[in-house]
Order: C-alpha cells, then sequence, then structure tokens
C-alpha cells in the first residue's frame, strides 16, 4: 500500500520520463500472480485519493489498451478485489470516478467482441446492479454491447446442439426435432449446448447465420424488499365508499392504461362485461327521457308516473356534473363535452319544465309552449346514435358521418355566404322578394342566373363530390376509428370512471 502510495505521488509529481517509468512498471503486476494474489488496477481503485481521480482514468487509459490484451478477468463467484465494483463504491461520494469507469467498461466490451469471450465481462456481472442504480446510460450500453458477442467456435456450436423451444401444450406430445437448416424458418429458436459423440448430419452445413454468445450471467434484476404492511381485507360497505368516493372526483390518479388490441380482438363476447357497465348505465337516462315523453304523447291524463321525472332529473343532475368536470380538466382531449353537456343539460330543463306544467296545476300556465320535450327526445336520440358507434355495425355509417361533416363543415359558411350576399342583391332592404320572373328588368334577370349557377350548378355539386370523399375516406379508415372507440369504452369501464370519449 506505500509503495502504491509513493508511486502515485510520484506519477502526479513526475513528468515525462518519470511518469512512463511508472507505468512499465504498474503493467507488471496489472496481471495476478503466485506473489501478487490481485491485479494491481484494484489497488489503485482503493488507495487513489478522491482530489486526484481525474488523473487516475488517465492512468487506466495507458494500462487498459484498446490494441492489446493487457488484463484479462478472472471470473470469480464474487465482486472481491473486482476494480470496477471498488470504483462504483467511491463514486456515491467522489462523482469524478466515472471517467475511470468508463474506460473499464470500454476496455472490456471492445476486447470481449474482438476476442469473442465474454470472461472480459465478467467485472461488469458482479456489480451490474450497483452500475444500473448509479450510472444506467452506461449499464444499458454496456448491456446492449453483451448482445453481439459472436461465438469463436461457430462449427463446433453448430454441430453440437439441439433446437430448445419454450415449454407448450403441443410439445408435450409432439417431440419433434427439426434440423438445424430449418433453424431459419423456426420462431424464437434457442440452442442448448449438447456434445453429440455421433457423426454430424451434414444437413447442419446449411445453416449460416450468425451465431452469438449469451449467459444467464448477463441478467440483472432488482431485490424489492417485502412490504412490512399487512393487507387488510376489505368489506362490501367500504368497498361501496370508496367507489362513490371515486366517482365524485373530477380526475382520479388512479388509471389504468388499455392494451393496444387487435381488430380480431374486439369481437370477442368478453368484453361485452366491460361494455356493459358504461352502457347499460347510461341508457337509463335516455330510457327515461323516451319513456316520458311516449306515455305524455299517447297516454291519457296524468299517465307519467312520479318516480319517472325524479329518476330524469337526478340521473340528469349526475351526467351534468360528471360531464361539466370532465369538460373542464380534460377540455383538450374531450373537446366534445361541450355538445355533451347540451345533451344533458337541455332533457333535464325540459323533464324539470314538465314536471312544473304537470303537477303544478297552475291555469296561469296551460298555455305554455311543449317543445322543450320535443327537442330533448330528438338530441336524446341523436346522442344515442352518436354513442352506437362502438357497435361494429353501426360505428362504421356514424364514421361516414363524422367524416363527411368535417369535411363539408369550412364549405357550408362559404354556401352560407353565398346564398346571403345573393339575398341582399336580389332583395336589398326595401325590394320584396318575388317567386315569379314577372319583373322586366334584364338586371334581375342576370343575377338570377348568377345565383342559380353558382348554387344550384356549381356549389351543389362541390358539396356532392366533397361528400363522397368524405365517404371514401370514412369507408377505408372506420375499422381504425371503431377499434379506437370501442377502445375508449373498455379503457372507461376498466378504470370506473367517466370518460367518455
Amino acid at each position: 500500500m506505500d509503495a502504491m502510495a509513493g508511486a502515485r505521488q510520484a506519477y502526479l509529481s513526475g513528468h515525462g520520463e518519470v511518469t512512463e517509468a511508472i507505468i512499465r512498471h504498474l503493467k507488471v503486476f496489472i496481471k495476478p500472480s503466485v506473489t501478487l494474489a490481485t491485479t494491481c488496477l484494484y489497488l489503485l481503485c482503493k488507495n487513489w485519493e478522491n482530489d486526484s481521480l481525474n488523473q487516475l482514468g488517465d492512468v487506466m487509459k495507458e494500462l487498459l489498451k484498446k490494441d492489446r490484451v493487457t488484463w484479462a478477468p478472472i471470473q470469480q463467484r464474487s465482486s472481491y478485489r473486482n476494480p470496477l465494483a471498488k470504483l462504483l463504491k467511491r463514486a456515491k461520494t467522489a462523482p469524478d470516478a466515472v471517467d475511470t469507469i468508463t474506460v473499464i467498461l470500454d476496455y472490456c466490451s471492445h476486447h470481449a467482441y474482438a476476442e469473442k469471450d465474454l470472461n472480459f465481462f465478467d467485472p461488469v456481472f458482479h456489480c451490474q446492479k450497483d452500475l444500473m442504480e448509479q450510472y444506467p446510460e452506461l449499464a444499458f450500453q454496456t448491456l446492449a454491447r453483451m448482445a453481439y458477442i459472436e461465438s469463436g467456435g461457430r462449427s463446433h456450436f453448430v454441430r453440437n446442439h439441439i433446437i430448445a423451444y419454450p415449454p407448450s401444450f403441443k410439445r408435450l406430445f409432439l417431440r419433434l426435432k427439426p434440423p438445424l437448416y430449418k433453424l431459419d424458418k423456426d420462431a424464437n429458436p434457442v440452442l442448448q449446448y449438447h456434445p453429440n459423440p455421433n457423426q454430424p448430419d451434414p444437413k447442419n452445413s446449411f445453416f449460416t447465420k450468425q451465431l452469438y454468445q449469451a449467459t444467464f450471467r448477463s441478467l440483472w434484476h432488482y431485490y424489492i424488499e417485502p412490504s412490512s404492511d399487512a393487507i387488510r381485507p376489505i368489506g362490501w360497505l367500504g368497498a361501496i365508499f370508496e367507489a362513490i368516493k371515486l366517482r365524485l372526483l373530477f380526475k382520479t390518479q388512479i388509471y389504468v392504461e388499455c392494451h393496444d388490441f387487435s381488430i380480431k380482438d374486439f369481437d370477442n363476447p368478453a368484453v361485452h362485461a366491460l361494455v356493459a357497465y358504461k352502457w347499460f348505465v347510461q341508457c337509463v337516462f335516455y330510457a327515461f327521457v323516451l319513456a316520458t315523453a311516449v306515455m305524455q304523447v299517447y297516454g291519457e291524463g296524468e299517465s307519467v308516473p312520479e318516480g319517472m321525472f325524479i329518476g330524469t332529473i337526478a340521473l340528469g343532475a349526475v351526467f351534468l356534473y360528471l360531464e361539466l368536470g370532465q369538460m373542464i380538466y380534460s377540455w383538450v382531449k374531450h373537446k366534445y363535452n361541450l355538445l355533451d353537456l347540451f345533451a344533458f343539460s337541455f332533457p333535464l330543463a325540459a323533464t324539470v319544465h314538465q314536471r312544473v306544467l304537470i303537477r303544478g296545476n297552475d291555469p296561469r300556465r296551460v298555455g305554455d309552449p311543449m317543445w322543450p320535450m320535443s327537442f330533448s327526445v330528438l338530441i336524446v336520440f341523436l346522442h344515442l346514435l352518436f354513442e352506437l358507434r362502438i357497435n361494429k355495425s353501426v360505428g362504421k355509417f356514424i364514421t361516414i358521418i363524422q367524416q363527411a361533416i368535417v369535411e363539408i363543415k369550412v364549405f357550408f359558411f362559404i354556401f352560407a355566404g353565398v346564398i346571403f350576399i345573393f339575398a341582399l342583391s336580389l332583395s336589398g332592404r326595401y325590394d320584396p322578394v318575388k317567386k315569379e320572373f314577372d319583373r322586366g328588368d334584364w338586371e334581375f334577370h342576370l343575377i338570377m342566373v348568377l345565383y342559380l349557377f353558382f348554387s344550384v350548378i356549381l356549389l351543389l355539386n362541390v358539396l356532392i363530390a366533397l361528400i363522397n370523399v368524405a365517404f371514401a375516406k370514412g369507408d377505408d379508415g372506420w375499422k381504425l376509428a371503431w377499434v379506437e372507440n370501442r377502445l375508449r369504452y373498455i379503457e372507461s369501464a376498466e378504470n370506473l370512471s367517466y370518460n367518455i370519449p
């Protein structure tokens, strides 16, 4: 230890020939011997002072050359006398040690690839948990280099290996062992070393894929301490309370990301239970509004039960509260929540209005209009039809209608502007509008010709063309839209939340 401290001081204070002589002296003690059980690299990493760790990196660069092998790590069962492990331990209090760590990792990676020998990674195998915790970027780079170490004796491994597959039910009864020349056509094959004393099959020579070395020592894991808190079972009353509390929150932190399924997985009847949670609860409100309107139109006297109004008002208030919270906290993601607010608020107001008219018995309000309930039925039906887009048959046409509205929304403003301009030019402010061409002035006839040309011939044909384009786009992309809509419903059902797309 005293000699190592003296060499360090001489290297720091010396120049030129002195430092070169020290490096030549240290190279003699890189490899362990009978007299020196450990390498001088470990002693340098252990005894070098923290205030000059940058110079230690320079020493390591001189000792660990990439053009030749100067240090061959010995495979050990522990990290004892491992220079990399010692540096990682010191790096917790001395961050400057990362330069020396990088030098050792580069040396091990370079010579493992050049010599086709995974034993050069032995210092990394014993301390990769600490390396992953302290320097994850270096750890991932080193793991990536481990994956591409070619096999040295390729022909020997090909002739003395058998194909091992993951266990499956089919292979328990069918002991099939395809030859190695079919290895390129098999999915996820694994070569298991098995010396074969018999003569090798010449067909195996057709296998030309490169083989890479792999070792279980390259796997890393974290040890998670078991929690001391015992899991207490929750009763039905507590479960109901937690469900109500979760519903009252606008935005909960507990969130489940739904898996990105393929289209065929959505045809599985097993997902119906998840969709039914949201579907049946929301459709109760629609059913109440429609039943109230039907009883009012076709019933006699006061045929609408009192509970029907109470249920409609209560459900409407709950859905209105949930939609309001969703619009406030997720406006960008759910930009159509304003329309959903209108779809729930208007039937709610119409139901309250009907309740006041029917149960109020106020003769002064006999002539009040009944149109709010009529419009609420129309709005509820359209909203219900829009929610049916999770159905595969209905979702196709709903997607086409949505695509058509998106394509022609700008055209509607242009069309309305053209009609408005021609209306002003034809009638003005004081001229009455006439349906017959009984006016003799040619200016009126010319304006009518221009109006019919632009509105009937030009703009209507443009509208038809835009609808055809929208139909083609909707017909091509309706499956993706249907999968997304159904995915959002299942995601909402799994979260027990109110996140309607």
